[in-house]
C-alpha cells in the first residue's frame, strides 16, 4: 500500500506545480502562453455568458453584457487555483501521514492542507 500513498504524493505535487505554472503563465508572463487550466476556465465563463446573451436584444446590450466577461474571467480563475492547490496539498499531506486509509485521515489532510495555504494554523 505505499505504492499508493507514493502515487498520491507525486500526483498531489504534479497537481501544486502545475497550478502554479498555470498561475504565472496567467499572470506573470509578459507574452501569450497557452494555458489550458485557463483556457478551460474562459471557455466555462464564456458559455455562461452566452445563456445571458440570449436576452440581449441590441448590439449595446450585447455590449454592456461582454465588457465583464475578461474581468469575471481572471476574477473565476483565483478560486479555482485555490481548489486545486488545495486539492495537491490535501493528496500530499495525505500520503505523507502515517494514518490508515479511513475518511478521518482524509478530513485531518484537507484541515492541514487548508492551515498550509491560507496560513492558518491550530
Amino acid at each position: 500500500m505505499q505504492i499508493v500513498r507514493f502515487i498520491v504524493f507525486i500526483a498531489g505535487m504534479l497537481l501544486v506545480a502545475d497550478t502554479l505554472f498555470s498561475e504565472i503563465k496567467t499572470f506573470v508572463l509578459p507574452r501569450s502562453a497557452p494555458d489550458p487550466l485557463t483556457r478551460f476556465v474562459f471557455i466555462y465563463i464564456r458559455h455562461l455568458f452566452n445563456i445571458l446573451l440570449h436576452r440581449a436584444k441590441t448590439y449595446e446590450d450585447r455590449d454592456h453584457i461582454m465588457a465583464y466577461y475578461a474581468p469575471v474571467s481572471l476574477l473565476a480563475l483565483v478560486p479555482v487555483w485555490l481548489i486545486l492547490v488545495l486539492a495537491g496539498y490535501t493528496a500530499i499531506f495525505w500520503a505523507a501521514s502515517a494514518g490508515t486509509w479511513d475518511g478521518a485521515a482524509w478530513y485531518h489532510a484537507v484541515l492541514l492542507s487548508g492551515s498550509a495555504l491560507f496560513t492558518l494554523s491550530f
